[in-house]
């Protein structure tokens, strides 16, 4: 299984009502339960059912991890989220964890786990390194336990 970075950018687009998207993460997450969903990738077409995700918030401080799941589908083009006539690129993605958007798995904190890993692309779809999948998921997982009472 294969590890993707999904990013978000609030510079470049609108997420409404992500705050209670994401607090639905975290309590079906309680519930032993997923969230389904889908989110847009660059022509990144590697990435497949099984593979992990995280959703990582850029330009704003604090950056970092909001969100983790597993694709659902192989990659499929459908109307663009935001612009009216265009496509774009989508994979589905049941959301299994999450975090409150201002308490991210910070960037700087990421870095000293995975030091050679690219945390800031500019679209969606690049690999986390292999050698790192496994310390990032221990260090997803405990900065998630700790927000368990959200």
């Amino acid at each position: 299984m294969a590890v993707y970075l999904l990013t978000y950018n609030p510079l470049k687009s609108k997420w409404d009502g992500r705050e209670a998207q994401l607090r639905g993460i975290a309590r079906a997450d309680a519930a032993g339960q997923v969230v389904e969903g889908r989110w847009s990738i660059a022509r990144k077409h590697d990435i497949g059912p099984g593979d992990g995700v995280y959703l990582v918030r850029q330009a704003f401080k604090p950056r970092g991890v909001i969100a983790s799941g597993v694709v659902t589908s192989s990659p499929y083009t459908d109307a663009h989220w935001e612009l009216p006539g265009e496509l774009s690129e989508y994979v589905d993605v049941d959301w299994t964890r999450a975090v409150p958007f201002a308490d991210p798995l910070r960037l700087g904190d990421l870095r000293r786990v995975s030091p050679k890993q690219h945390w800031e692309p500019q679209q969606s779809g690049i690999a986390l390194r292999p050698e790192y999948v496994g310390a990032v998921a221990d260090f997803w997982d405990a900065h998630v336990r700790k927000r368990r009472r959200w």
